[in-house]
């Protein structure tokens, strides 16, 4: 009898022993939600149409915040390579590559846009922060395995 409840013990996720949460919220964490996954990925693809938007428009048109150009652009990218990673878990590299991609090819059309102006330094703080949105999101996702091994 013994054996048999401790091997139920065992059989609870890790991630339900060290942290107990609410059932709605231990669902999303503990497993593989397929509405989770489909905003995720919407929203990611959202996130990209806004920055190629916000990117290509004439001056006039661009969307400002108080920060500076260079914070919004890194932040932009973060934020669409970690919602990217965690819509497309095991597709990293990929996700990294079409971000890179995209900060050369938005600076490269800004250059046919008479009051924009493309910059090797703007393509670099993009390509800075879709890597460190990517790094974010293979860590949260490597964190999420580790919790339910």
């Amino acid at each position: 009898m013994d054996t048999l409840k401790r091997n139920k013990i065992n059989h609870v996720p890790r991630a339900k022993r060290l942290f107990p949460v609410h059932e709605s919220l231990g669902y999303i964490l503990m497993g593989p939600n397929p509405r989770l996954t489909t905003c995720l990925k919407l929203l990611a693809w959202g996130f990209l149409a806004v920055i190629v938007f916000a990117t290509i428009v004439p001056i006039g048109l661009r969307p400002t915040t108080q920060f500076s150009p260079n914070i919004e652009r890194f932040a932009a990218f973060a934020v669409t390579g970690l919602v990217f990673v965690l819509a497309y878990p095991r597709r990293w590299v990929l996700v990294l590559a079409l971000l890179v991609l995209t900060a050369g090819a938005l600076e490269a059309m800004q250059l046919m846009e008479a009051s924009r102006h493309g910059r090797l330094r703007d393509v670099l703080f993009k390509i800075a922060g879709g890597g460190f949105g990517v790094a974010m999101g293979c860590f949260l996702t490597r964190l999420r395995y580790l919790l339910l091994k």
